[in-house]
């Protein structure tokens, strides 16, 4: 289930559960996690957008769904992006911090729930 960021400020900054969850929602939609979302998917799209010819991001990911597969596996874009290893493999790696910090944080606001 989703956290209201909205419903945590008004009861007492203890996070309520709103919609139900899946990879989809958390990576991209899910508004308690806005501020991390920003800060850390920022330098992967940096990282494509630098890298890659000019409209290359608004033609591949113009949609959640393909800036989840992004995330969960790049290797997906690899020939359209035309990334060679080390661009891959530092891509990954952002990738992979990204869903560390989304994690984290959902589960240090679940822990509040418990409390």
């Amino acid at each position: 289930m989703g956290l209201s960021r909205a419903e945590s400020d008004r009861n007492s900054e203890k996070p309520q559960l709103k919609e139900i969850e899946d990879i989809l929602h958390i990576l991209t939609q899910c508004p308690v996690l806005c501020n991390e979302r920003k800060e850390y998917f920022t330098p992967i799209k940096q990282l494509v957008t630098e890298n890659s010819p000019p409209g290359t991001w608004e033609l591949l990911f113009n949609n959640k769904l393909a800036v989840t597969q992004l995330v969960l596996d790049c290797t997906k874009y690899t020939k359209q992006l035309g990334f060679k290893e080390e661009l891959i493999l530092k891509l990954e790696s952002l990738s992979r911090h990204f869903c560390f910090k989304l994690h984290y944080k959902r589960i240090s606001l679940l822990k509040k729930l418990d409390e």
